[in-house]
């Protein structure tokens, strides 16, 4: 699992790929058709829509170990506040 600076990390190097996608590439022989562009900006649109997705489930995913500790502290107490009823009917 990924720390948030990990994350970050990740982030950062997503953002960088994706400016890097942006940028045309320049053939040896000159410049572009517009063909290849516009198959080089679908390319990049499809890219940047796989890392957004990428994104969004890591982000998820580091969302849960809190929620998890905090459910893990409630069922310790529900298991503490059963133990004192059954301890409080058992003195009755």
């Amino acid at each position: 699992m990924l720390s948030q600076t990990e994350a970050g990390k990740v982030n950062k190097e997503t953002a960088a790929r994706t400016e890097g996608c942006r940028k045309k590439i320049i053939h040896e022989q000159g410049s572009q058709t517009d063909d290849e562009s516009d198959q080089h900006d679908h390319s990049c649109k499809m890219y940047n829509t796989k890392l957004t997705d990428i994104q969004d489930k890591l982000n998820k995913m580091l969302s849960l170990p809190p929620e998890i500790q905090t459910l893990k502290k409630r069922v310790t107490e529900l298991e503490k506040e059963k133990e004192e009823l059954k301890t409080s009917l058992e003195l009755q």
